[in-house]
């Protein structure tokens, strides 16, 4: 979690500043991302509604980039050959026929 922006504009960083950074550095790995604090996160949550889903806003871009980083930097994919390769392509036609069951 990062900082807590109140409805007036303050900025306050309940948890300090730059710690993850300074983790993610000693660590030799990328910093993911930094989840700013905000009532909508917890709404999100208790409804089963992700702000991470939403089409857009600040927080569903938040998100977006922590998911690109993982994709791009942590785990990024690789090429698939073989059985790998046929078990990925199945996948992908479920998802784009709707045949996978979420949650």
């Amino acid at each position: 979690m990062s900082d807590f922006t109140c409805e007036h504009g303050t900025t306050y960083a309940l948890f300090g500043s730059g710690g993850g950074e300074r983790l993610a550095r000693s660590l030799g790995v990328p910093l993911v991302g930094s989840i700013p604090l905000h009532p909508d996160l917890a709404a999100g949550g208790d409804a089963g509604v992700p702000v991470a889903l939403a089409e857009e806003g600040d927080l569903a871009t938040v998100f977006a980039d922590m998911a690109q980083v993982v994709a791009e930097e942590v785990a990024p994919l690789i090429q698939a050959e073989g059985c790998t390769a046929r078990m990925l392509e199945r996948v992908e036609a479920a998802v784009a026929q709707g045949d996978v069951e979420t949650g």
